[in-house]
């Protein structure tokens, strides 16, 4: 499962002190360590000397969660602190002791630059003192209570969750205290006291993240406790550990900051769509409408709005709307994703237009820049290199399958990695602009990154890699993997034939509890089957498999049905309809095949739940692994033989169950983005003819360096970790089609939705329509 982000750390980067007056750059930062406040058992402190000539702006690199910080002035020179993390920018007022608090809205880890000018006419003097701001625990969800032990003269600061609430502090000694609340232009003090209070109502009674201040007004140490009470009745929290995966056992929700919800149709009770958030995402979707879609299966559940009728501004403006009710109703377990991908819609989807790429800003996200020149030459890059790159890299098994000794495959002995920041850097600024060169020597561009690399890459460029995922449209759940969203519509036929409900009251725990079962079956299955199932690296995928939804003995494993009959390739989803589908077979043969039930001997159940599912330590030897994980990644890649035959969601005496086709777990994306441009060009025959034969949609994925894994991780033993890695099916599957695919199991973690880009406009030679607010309905 994935481990949450630990909230009480605190990394800072903070420049060295330049001379007196002078400003400093972002070049001249330097890293002075880093300070984890949990580490330290206290609150995290750092503290930097100010000496700044008038109108001058000195520049630190903090890297946190929330922070506070200000400024005490030797003299009386007006000053003003701010911080900024791309699209999020934090001003505080000036004043002769300026101060600041700043907090990521979507709670995780951020970059910030924290900047101190000297707003005055005489030279500034002082010291600036950075704090972590801790989070209290939850207990219960309705009261908070923490230990507290604040300095004479010291401020502590503590974050809560809440709607509206009251602060109390009690406390040993006779020590006069005040407490502050705080949320952007809500700020209430207390009155001075030895048991001082505070309360707040918040607009709405909407749930805000409040800073809680404990003052020390005293000349002595406070030592008291600090109690946090809910005036109304809160909503339930949501995951036990913020940054963590939802689960079947967590308790419904029924609000966050953007939604309220129901326990029956329409699940998503109403939209808070005054909220910025999602006024900015709506906006954002307002130039790729005519491919931004709902699937039928949520109209009913989610109430949404009839997109066929209006002009086409209208129903640009539905499709929008009913793309936000989605997202609601599909994240009501998981408002933390649910925050991350309104914030990547509203700030990192862009039209691309069609004229040349002028010049490159590489503090930015790169591909908020992108025009469609830009995009045609990164695919030539991307293609070329990495096809000079797997040549320099032939290996004795190139060719080699494993588990199908008599078959050759695709597969590569020694894979290529992906591209990294620095390269992607290196590539925009190099060989997308405009007057870039229009053929790529491989050698000199190897030789010229060499450089660049050096001169012009920190250890940050190299820490992150890219992935692709190429698509003819964009919905709510656009990078999760088709058995996430095959539950997701299964979910309707649960409440349509048993009037089950439990998917809309946890949808993402849903997913991922089902899609998790399927992956496990891909890996675990019963040692009888293997060779049937290793077959599905040939031409045509091999036997026909079908996942159903039933997990019978509840190993872990999802039940399947296995036939003695051959599919046909990977043909797309395809239609539900035996006749007309050639990786199904007929209902007869499904109903009367006995489902397995089971698991490979050497695995144990009990392992489901870890990162790695207990993979390494069931297959012990580098050959077995290699037979089990390619032909896991291959009944990905060859998907068309693997169905879901759902069971459960249909009518017990339905004689053709509920089917997709093509099912599996694992996101389809590209290292390398000329893969994923026969994706971004395909077309449906419901395609627009506005869009037809033009490029689409380009998802664009950024994820840490560490979490990248090939041949060699395999054959070193170590270990994985399947909410995490990013796989490189080029060698770790024997790939029937040579795809150059980078995959993930379930789902993309929200740290890493990087962008999206809409290039119909700029193939067709059209400039973008500007961004238009979305009337609310």
């Amino acid at each position: 499962m994935t481990r949450s982000l630990p909230l009480l750390s605190l990394i800072l980067w903070l420049a060295a002190c330049a001379a007196p007056g002078a400003s400093v750059t972002s070049s001249e930062e330097t890293d002075l360590g880093f300070i984890d406040a949990k580490a330290d058992g206290a609150t995290s402190v750092r503290e930097v000397n100010i000496d700044l000539a008038p109108g001058a702006v000195k520049r630190f690199r903090v890297r946190a969660v929330r922070f506070h910080a200000e400024l005490a002035n030797d003299g009386d020179t007006l000053s003003r602190l701010s911080a900024k993390h791309y699209e999020v920018e934090i001003e505080g007022e000036p004043a002769v002791n300026a101060a600041l608090d700043a907090q990521a809205p979507e709670e995780m880890l951020r970059n910030w630059t924290l900047r101190v000018h000297n707003q005055g006419t005489t030279q500034l003097t002082g010291l600036l003192t950075i704090t972590s701001i801790e989070e209290l625990p939850e207990e219960g969800g309705v009261i908070r209570e923490v230990d507290v032990e604040v300095p004479a003269g010291v401020i502590k600061r503590f974050r809560v969750r809440g709607a509206s609430i009251r602060a109390e502090l009690t406390q040993e000694g006779d020590v006069t205290a005040q407490l502050s609340l705080k949320n952007y232009e809500i700020d209430e003090y207390g009155e001075p006291s030895l048991r001082p209070f505070v309360t707040v109502e918040s607009p709405e009674g909407a749930l805000r993240n409040w800073t809680i201040r404990v003052a020390n007004q005293g000349d002595t140490t406070l030592f008291g406790r600090l109690t946090v009470t809910s005036l109304v009745p809160e909503p339930p929290p949501g995951p036990a550990t913020p940054g963590g995966v939802p689960t079947l056992a967590d308790p419904v929700q029924y609000e966050n900051q953007f939604c309220t919800y129901a326990d029956s149709k329409p699940y998503v009770a109403s939209v808070r769509w005054d909220d910025p958030m999602i006024q900015k995402a709506m906006s954002a979707l307002l130039a790729g409408y005519r491919s931004v879609l709902s699937f039928n299966e949520w109209r009913v559940a989610y109430g949404l709005e009839n997109e066929r009728s209006g002009t086409e501004q209208e129903k640009a403006q539905k499709k929008a709307r009913n793309f936000m009710r989605v997202l609601c109703g599909e994240h009501r377990d998981h408002p933390e994703l649910l925050r991350a991908k309104l914030e990547v819609i509203g700030e990192h989807t862009s039209a691309a237009r069609p004229e040349e790429l002028t010049s490159v800003d590489t503090s930015r996200n790169l591909f908020d820049q992108l025009t469609y020149p830009a995009y045609v030459r990164l695919v030539q890059v991307m293609r070329t290199m990495h096809a000079y790159r797997q040549a320099q890299r032939p290996g004795a098994r190139d060719g080699y399958n494993y588990g199908q000794r008599d078959y050759s495959s695709r597969r590569v002995d020694h894979s290529v990695a992906p591209f990294t920041q620095c390269e992607m850097k290196f590539a925009f600024t190099n060989y997308l602009v405009d007057g870039a060169p229009r053929t790529i020597d491989p050698v000199r561009y190897e030789a010229e990154l060499t450089n660049y690399r050096a001169s012009s890459c920190t250890d940050e460029d190299l820490a992150w890699m890219f992935n692709f995922r190429g698509h003819v449209n964009l919905q709510p759940l656009w990078l999760e993997s088709n058995a996430f969203v095959f539950n997701s519509r299964r979910a309707r036929g649960m409440e349509i034939s048993h009037g089950t409900r439990d998917a809309y009251l946890h949808p993402f725990a849903t997913r991922y509890d089902m899609s998790r079962r399927a992956w496990a079956a891909y890996l675990f299955h019963r040692d009888q089957d293997s060779t049937a199932l290793n077959s599905n690296s040939l031409r045509g995928g091999g036997p026909i498999l079908y996942i159903t939804d039933q997990d019978q003995d509840e190993d872990g494993v999802a039940d399947y049905r296995l036939f003695d009959v051959q599919g046909c390739g990977d043909q797309g989803v395809g239609l539900a309809i035996p006749s007309r589908n050639c990786n199904m077979v007929t209902w007869e043969q499904a109903r009367w095949t006995d489902t397995t039930r089971g698991h490979a001997s050497a695995w144990d159940p009990s392992r489901w739940a870890e990162p790695g599912m207990g993979f390494m330590q069931t297959f012990t030897s580098a050959n077995e692994r290699m037979v089990r994980f390619n032909q896991a990644l291959d009944r990905h890649t060859n998907w068309g033989p693997t169905g879901y035959y759902m069971l459960d969601a249909s009518d017990a005496d339905d004689l053709s169950p509920r089917f997709y086709g093509a099912y599996s777990p694992v996101v389809a994306a590209s290292y390398d983005v000329s893969a994923s441009d026969f994706f971004v060009h395909r077309d449906y025959p419901t395609t627009s003819a506005f869009e037809a034969g033009r490029a689409k949609w380009l998802h664009v994925m950024r994820f840490r360096s560490s979490e990248y894994y090939d041949e060699q991780d395999l054959a070193d033993g170590r270990a994985m970790d399947f909410d995490a890695n990013y796989f490189n099916e080029t060698s770790l599957s024997n790939d029937y089609y040579s795809e150059r695919a980078l995959d993930h199991v379930g789902y993309i973690p929200a740290s890493e939705m990087y962008a999206q880009v809409y290039l119909t406009y700029g193939d067709r030679g059209e400039a973008p329509p500007a961004p238009t607010p979305v009337p609310v309905p």
